[in-house]
């Protein structure tokens, strides 16, 4: 794994007193202008990573319908690749979940990302040929779905198993959809990118407020439910829950969390696609008084958070829950460290005040 550093050493500028002051936050978050960074996050970062997600998510869709074709080990073989880029992919957009990501039935991802999945009620749905979604089971469709249907039994065996017409009619409902969602986002957010990058107010409700709350919410995901969950560190578990993980059944849930805590360091940073560093939430943090010493501590926190994850081995979180619990353990615990730089003391420093129910999931 490439390792996902925030480096330390920021600049200090001369005669900035390097402390926290609340009392001045409102002034400081007034001057600095956010236009910058409004506009790099909408044209270098959320645009150009749904367009690939969209690209990705064409491919998958292409792959399943030849599968529906013809159910054979090749087609099933190229049907998983597309499904893992797609997956991975869809790491680097999960966070925007407001504007045109969140909707009357519900957000971009609880519609695609909902894990784990509800195999029973796929089953179900499955012998009853009902592919109209009609319904507010988020687990049964998404990309879960698909990794329930595609990787739960070896290469022969699935292919058995979608040799059934009502199974194959699943598959292929369930890669539109997520197709069609993912058409959907793209060009509302390229209808809502002009209004994103022009109102800079910070007040809740506000582009700034809104992207930095779906931040925030998306980084917890991976301390709550991607790792908490599995285990057994969430409100109710008695124990240690493996199969909670993401991507269970295909075995690829270290690369994805890998993909999303990339994704969460370049949000921060505001690094695009394109590999540059421009303006982003480091810099709006490091703009207000006392900000930089607080940026500093955030990226030693990420450094701590990165050498945990770095310090797993490289196998399936299910797995690592069983066989190296106390690495996971620690891995935790760095995760849960960061929940104050960036909830918190962020929160606080940019006086933007967190609205969205953190008992929420992916």
């Amino acid at each position: 794994m490439n390792r996902l550093i925030l480096v330390i050493g920021a600049v200090f500028t001369l005669g900035l007193v390097s402390c926290d002051n609340d009392d001045d936050t409102d002034d400081t978050t007034q001057a600095y202008d956010r236009g910058p960074m409004l506009e790099n996050y909408s044209q270098n970062i959320i645009l150009p990573r749904l367009q690939d997600f969209h690209e990705k998510t064409a491919s998958l869709h292409e792959s399943v319908e030849a599968l529906k074709q013809k159910t054979n080990s090749q087609n099933l073989a190229e049907a998983r690749e597309s499904w893992k880029q797609a997956y991975q992919s869809f790491q680097y957009c999960n966070a925007f979940n407001f504007g045109p990501g969140d909707q009357i039935d519900g957000t971009f991802l609880e519609k695609l990302g909902t894990f784990p999945p509800d195999t029973t009620q796929i089953e179900t749905y499955i012998s009853q040929n009902d592919t109209t979604f009609n319904n507010f089971n988020r687990n049964t469709r998404g990309f879960t779905a698909l990794d329930y249907m595609l990787f739960n039994r070896d290469e022969n065996a699935t292919v058995q198993y979608l040799n059934g017409q009502n199974r194959m009619n699943y598959v292929l409902a369930v890669s539109r959809r997520i197709k069609t969602v993912t058409d959907k986002i793209l060009a509302d957010w390229q209808q809502y990118a002009s209004s994103f990058e022009s109102n800079l107010n910070v007040e809740a409700g506000s582009p700034t407020s809104l992207f930095y709350n779906s931040f925030v919410k998306s980084y917890e995901a991976v301390k709550n439910f991607k790792t908490g969950l599995p285990l057994g560190k969430r409100p109710g578990q008695q124990a240690a829950e493996p199969y909670q993980a993401q991507a269970y059944f295909s075995g690829y849930s270290n690369e994805l969390m890998q993909a999303h805590l990339e994704s969460i360091y370049q949000l921060y940073e505001g690094i695009g696609v394109d590999g540059s560093d421009r303006e982003g939430l480091a810099d709006f943090v490091e703009s207000t008084y006392g900000g930089q010493s607080l940026a500093a501590d955030t990226r030693e926190q990420w450094n701590s958070v990165t050498d945990a994850f770095e310090n797993l081995p490289q196998k399936p979180i299910h797995e690592l829950v069983l066989e190296n619990q106390t690495e996971m353990d620690d891995y935790y615990t760095e995760l849960s460290k960061q929940t104050r730089f960036f909830k918190s003391d962020m929160s606080s420093k940019l006086g933007i005040s967190i609205t969205y129910d953190s008992g929420d999931g992916d």
